[in-house]
């Protein structure tokens, strides 16, 4: 089996798996043909140490375990690339990012963007692009936003969270909040688009601002 150049300290809290694999490919000089060709998923998983798939499985559940209609995750998970500019200069996207109850990146508190900064096209999230050579590239092949990596060794970030109410989200009880929303409807194609949802919904929870 081949090897790759990793290291999994370059893997931060909720970091989307979007993210590892364009590190992946950024750190080898490898297209997503090549990474595809050379490793499934299960000899991906044991050469970088770390199961991407499952940990993204997690941090999904994190997220949105707490409705038991799985159909929601369509309105909660966005589907076209959303990152932080700050974020992603340094090689890093989270799942926080794609997370449609939060419009401002939770650790810059910034607003995020949902296309290439050089062509302005949107990119699917997830889309894997087999053609383009290196890592955080879009379709026109210019870097989806400027890169500012002097070393991949900077990829060992420390970001704290900034946003209260998604600190506040993350210590929802999981089960018990499943169990509470189990016979409720929430309209999500409209909550969000308010700024203020996630208050609401943490409210209903037993959460006060």
């Amino acid at each position: 089996m081949k090897t790759l150049t990793w290291n999994v300290s370059w893997v931060n809290p909720y970091e989307s798996g979007w993210s590892i694999i364009e590190k992946i490919k950024y750190a080898n000089l490898i297209s997503s043909r090549d990474l595809h060709r050379e490793f499934d998923l299960k000899n991906l998983v044991s050469v970088i140490g770390y199961d991407i798939l499952e940990q993204s499985k997690q941090n999904l559940t994190r997220l949105t375990g707490m409705f038991s209609n799985t159909d929601y995750n369509h309105y909660l998970i966005r589907s076209d690339l959303t990152y932080c500019e700050k974020c992603l200069c340094m090689g890093h996207h989270s799942l926080f990012h794609q997370f449609s109850l939060l419009h401002q990146c939770p650790f810059h508190l910034c607003d995020l963007r949902n296309n290439c900064s050089k062509c302005g096209q949107q990119i699917t999230f997830n889309y894997v692009n087999y053609k383009i050579l290196e890592g955080f590239r879009c379709n026109c092949s210019e870097f989806i936003n400027d890169m500012n990596i002097k070393s991949v060794s900077d990829w060992q970030l420390h970001l704290p969270i900034k946003d209260e109410l998604l600190l506040k989200w993350l210590e929802i009880d999981i089960p018990l909040a499943r169990n509470m929303f189990k016979n409720d409807f929430f309209y999500f194609p409209h909550l969000i688009k308010e700024a203020g949802s996630m208050q609401l919904i943490l409210n209903y929870y037993g959460f006060k601002s």
